[in-house]
């Protein structure tokens, strides 16, 4: 036994060169994430303008809450590769940034077909050992990236270059580096052909890798995926840590904090891919897109040229970054991380005036009206023929277009949440309805109290619908009965309808926006049920992130001013007013109405009230500091109409008429500059 154990040594130490090492264990790879900890890294430092250094960049990278830059490796010959990594090292460790080199020179030698393949694979070997053995000590290195993208293709040009890829991990693990040696080769969607002997090549090479480096900007498919079914597939593989080394292309993405949620909740390190705008790579619009064409959002990129963010609330996200806890949630739900900034709603605005009508469908007078169509849809013609809804709305839709309209979708109203409900068990309904009069007893919910085994007269209500029906002889209903209505309710056959319809038409020009739920609460039992829908609603619609604005409009409105009430005064700098002459209709709040004005990427209101009353509720809307949208208006005769236009032009409101307009009001109606005047003692002589 001996003999042979010494056989093994002699052997291992004359077929492995000195100093060279095998594969990092899983514990030893997680040994390097703890130290190195979360990566919050970005890719290709490019200049905002002529003449900015790569030192101010990464200065600002570090100010951002940045802590590692991956680039490709500049030089045309070894030697320059090599003084490329040593000096970017350098400038990215003076502000805490670790650099993760992406190889690249090997590719000349990989495509030159005039020497042979092996003499190719030598020069190679030399180019990797030199470049990763000249830092294989060095910490502020984070990792070796020794192949971008390789060929997902079921081709022999895959098997070919995994082939390579073999040969370089097993040089680079020759240099002995301390850091992890890993390649970007899953980055396609999450979809394999797991049979294929190209898919099965390509996973032996995976495992072979110290950590995963994975590629998807994909997250607006339904539950990630395919992101997550990545991540999964690699924990599955042996639970290396895992980075996702390209990310955020806000189009396909969504906006980078609902990346940053996914990632912290599975601990996967990230490089995102840019940072300022700027014409050196023209990242700003997506693959095959000219920036000579205006675009929104941005695509890739942290930063405009001048250092000002995309978006604030994403620079905010990125700074507190972390891997999560269990039971830990670090960042807030998608109804508020993905609102449109402020900056985008006005860009919206740039349009010009809505000078819009109502309607349930498309009529030729419309266009009498204006240059847009308040288009009530009908969700229970969505669930009576989906096709046919899909088909009659593109119609509309068409018609529309055809005259030179917009359209503005009207998705929800409570009724159909109603309607939706599909209660197979009377009792649930009393439940949902009447929470109070029932107790929990055991695995029942009981109608309390009882009178010596009477039903309780007061049960004998004009509101509830169910009594005298047969529910009256059946007084309890099981738990399990009630969780398996509540699977089957309105909340997934609402979500389905929405999520259908924003699906398809989420970046149709021909769409001005969505309201998409009209009204929360004028008919629903209770707020809370009202406030529940407002969120879960704002969550898919988040999820989605149609191209459009969308919003709700809340059930408020202004209580009738008395004639000699002085309503400017009220609200003259220094006194208290506003929110107080607000009133609420059927579950409306003002709670319910702030919920909905936060969540909305503009602001919009009803009214059906004097010109007066609806400037005051427009004077709330300002505080917001969002554009202002009248959704449904219909005033109560002709000169009120006038004078709410009025309103309407110097306050920038767009609006959607209940009523019919004179071609005359509608034609000359524009928006007016607004100026602010000063007094006389601030003017400078």
């Amino acid at each position: 036994m001996m003999k042979q154990l010494i056989i093994c040594v002699f052997l291992l130490c004359h077929l492995l060169p000195v100093g060279a090492r095998d594969q990092m264990s899983v514990e030893q790879a997680w040994k390097w994430q703890n130290k190195i900890g979360e990566i919050r890294g970005f890719n290709q430092p490019e200049v905002a303008y002529p003449g900015m250094s790569r030192d101010q960049i990464l200065r600002k990278a570090s100010e951002l809450g940045l802590n590692s830059v991956r680039s490709w490796i500049g030089g045309n010959t070894v030697e320059e590769q090599i003084a490329f990594i040593s000096e970017y090292v350098d400038d990215a460790s003076k502000y805490g940034l670790t650099f993760s080199p992406v190889l690249s020179f090997y590719g000349r030698y990989y495509n030159d077909n005039s020497i042979p393949e092996e003499e190719r694979l030598k020069r190679t070997e030399e180019y990797i050992r030199k470049v990763v053995g000249a830092f294989a000590k060095d910490e502020r290195i984070a990792m070796w990236d020794i192949w971008n993208e390789p060929s997902t293709a079921k081709n022999d040009e895959t098997m070919r270059q995994m082939d390579w890829l073999e040969r370089m991990v097993e040089w680079c693990r020759l240099e002995n580096p301390v850091q992890p040696i890993t390649s970007s080769i899953i980055w396609e969607g999450g979809e394999y052909d797991t049979t294929s002997t190209y898919y099965k090549r390509r996973m032996e090479i995976e495992r072979m890798m110290d950590i995963h480096n994975i590629h998807n900007y994909r997250f607006l498919q339904p539950e990630h995926t395919p992101p997550i079914e990545i991540i999964k597939q690699m924990k599955r593989m042996d639970g290396r840590p895992i980075v996702s080394s390209e990310v955020l292309a806000r189009p396909v993405s969504g906006g980078l904090t609902r990346t940053l949620k996914l990632f912290a909740r599975e601990h996967v390190n990230f490089y995102l891919w840019g940072m300022f705008v700027t014409d050196s790579r023209n990242w700003s619009v997506q693959w095959g897109r000219t920036t000579y064409d205006p675009y929104e959002p941005i695509f890739h990129d942290m930063l405009y040229s001048d250092g000002t963010p995309y978006d604030y609330r994403e620079i905010e996200n990125l700074r507190k970054f972390r891997f999560e806890s269990e039971e830990e949630q670090i960042y807030a739900p998608l109804s508020r991380t993905e609102r449109w900034t402020a900056e985008r709603a006005w860009k919206w605005v740039a349009g010009g005036p809505i000078k819009g009508v109502t309607d349930t469908l498309f009529r030729q007078e419309a266009t009498k009206a204006g240059n847009s169509l308040r288009l009530k849809l009908d969700y229970a013609d969505f669930v009576a023929d989906e096709k046919a809804f899909m088909d009659n709305f593109e119609h509309q839709l068409d018609e529309a277009e055809r005259v030179g309209m917009t359209v503005m979708p009207v998705l929800l109203f409570d009724q159909d949440i109603l309607d939706a409900e599909g209660i197979e068990i009377p009792q649930v309904r009393f439940l949902r309805t009447y929470p109070n009069d029932f107790a929990e007893n055991g695995d029942e919910y009981l109608i309390t109290p009882f009178n010596n085994g009477e039903k309780r007269a007061a049960k004998q209500r004009d509101d509830n619908p169910y009594w005298g029906s047969d529910f009256a002889e059946s007084l309890s209903i099981s738990k399990s009965e009630a969780a398996a209505f509540a699977e089957r309710t309105a909340t997934k056959n609402i979500l389905a309808y929405i999520n259908v319809v924003l699906r398809r038409f989420y970046a149709d020009s021909r769409i001005e926006g969505w309201d998409i739920y009209y009204h929360p609460g004028k008919n629903l039992h209770s707020e809370r049920e009202a406030s529940m829908w407002v969120s879960q609603l704002f969550d898919l619609v988040r999820f989605i992130s149609p191209t459009q604005p969308t919003f709700m409009t809340p059930l408020v409105s202004v209580g009738d001013f008395t004639p000699d009430l002085r309503y400017k005064d009220e609200l003259i700098h220094g006194r208290h007013g506003g929110w107080g002459r607000l009133s609420y209709s059927g579950c409306g709040s003002a709670s319910l109405t702030y919920k909905i004005w936060i969540l909305s990427d503009l602001t919009a209101f009803s009214s059906t009230m004097k010109a007066a009353e609806t400037g005051w509720l427009m004077s709330i809307g300002y505080h917001f500091g969002r554009p202002l949208l009248c959704s449904y208006w219909s005033a109560p005769d002709a000169d009120e109409a006038l004078a709410t236009l009025e309103l309407f032009s110097r306050s920038h409101i767009f609006w959607y008429s209940g009523k019919s307009l004179s071609a005359d009001a509608v034609g000359k109606f524009k928006f007016r500059h607004i100026n602010t005047d000063r007094d006389s003692a601030d003017l400078v002589p």
